[in-house]
C-alpha cells in the first residue's frame, strides 16, 4: 500500500508538471528589471542611464505576489514624498518600447527625489546619499540582489514585517560583500523572512535589483487533472490484477 502510494503520488506530480497546488507557495526570484509597474510612470530624459521615474506606491505583480515600491528623501520616515526609479532590462515591458535596456546588475528600483515629470535627481536613476528605497510583499522574501555597487561603495540593509517595523541588518560594502552568482558589481544578502525591505545609501549609488522568497501560486489546467486521473486508474487497474 505505501508502494502503491508512492507511486500515485510521483504521478500526481507528473500529470501538474511539478507545479504546486492553488495557495501553495515554492522558491522564485524577482527581477524587477523585467516587469511592468502598475502605471504612474514617466519616462526620464536624464543625460545618461536615463530610467523611468514613477510614483511612490507603484505596484509590481509577479509570481502571485504582489510588490510595492518606495522612495524615501529620508529614510524611512512614513511622510516621504521621494518617488522611485525603475531601470529596465527589457523595453518592451512598456508600451512606449523607449526604455533604454539595462544589463541585469545596473537594473531595478531607485529613488528619486523630485517625483514624477522631471528628470532622475541622480543622473544614473538610482539610490543616492542619503536617500532611499523599500518593498514590501504579499509574500515573505528571504534574500535580495543589490545591483550597480561599485567597489567601496556602501549601503545599509533593513529588513522587518513593515517600512515602520524594520531594523537594521547590516552595513555592506561593495567589493567586500558577496556577489550574486555569476555577476559583478552586486551584493547578495541573505535575512531571515520578511514582509518588507529597505536600502539606505551611505555612498555611491546602488539599486535594488532582485528579491527571492516563497512566492507563486498555480492551479492544475484541465488537461494536467485528466492526465492525473488517467494515470491513477491505470495503477488502480494494474494493482487489482495483482490481487
Amino acid at each position: 500500500m505505501l508502494k502503491f502510494a508512492r507511486t500515485a503520488a510521483l504521478a500526481a506530480s507528473i500529470a501538474t508538471g511539478g507545479v504546486l497546488s492553488a495557495g501553495s507557495a515554492m522558491s522564485a526570484e524577482i527581477i524587477f528589471g523585467d516587469l511592468a509597474p502598475s502605471g504612474g510612470c514617466s519616462y526620464s530624459f536624464a543625460t545618461s542611464d536615463n530610467g523611468w521615474v514613477c510614483d511612490s506606491g507603484t505596484i509590481f505583480v509577479a509570481s502571485g505576489t504582489t510588490f510595492t515600491a518606495t522612495g524615501f528623501n529620508n529614510p524611512f520616515a512614513p511622510d516621504s514624498t521621494g518617488g522611485i526609479t525603475l531601470k529596465v532590462t527589457n523595453a518592451s515591458t512598456f508600451n512606449q518600447g523607449i526604455a533604454p535596456v539595462q544589463p541585469f546588475n545596473d537594473s531595478g528600483i531607485g529613488e528619486n527625489a523630485t517625483g514624477v515629470g522631471t528628470p532622475c535627481s541622480d543622473v544614473e536613476c538610482e539610490i543616492v546619499p542619503t536617500t532611499g528605497a523599500a518593498i514590501v510583499a504579499t509574500r515573505p522574501m528571504n534574500d535580495v540582489i543589490i545591483g550597480s555597487v561599485q567597489t567601496g561603495e556602501t549601503f545599509n540593509f533593513f529588513a522587518g514585517n513593515s517600512i515602520l517595523g524594520m531594523s537594521f541588518v547590516d552595513q555592506f560594502v561593495g567589493g567586500q560583500c558577496t556577489p550574486a552568482p555569476g555577476t559583478t558589481d552586486t551584493c547578495l544578502i541573505t535575512f531571515p523572512n520578511a514582509a518588507a525591505i529597505g536600502v539606505q545609501t551611505v555612498s555611491g549609488n546602488v539599486l535594488i535589483t532582485a528579491v527571492s522568497g516563497d512566492f507563486g501560486t498555480s492551479v492544475p489546467e484541465p488537461a494536467s487533472l485528466a492526465l492525473l486521473g488517467s494515470a491513477l486508474l491505470g495503477f488502480g487497474l494494474l494493482r487489482r490484477r495483482r490481487q
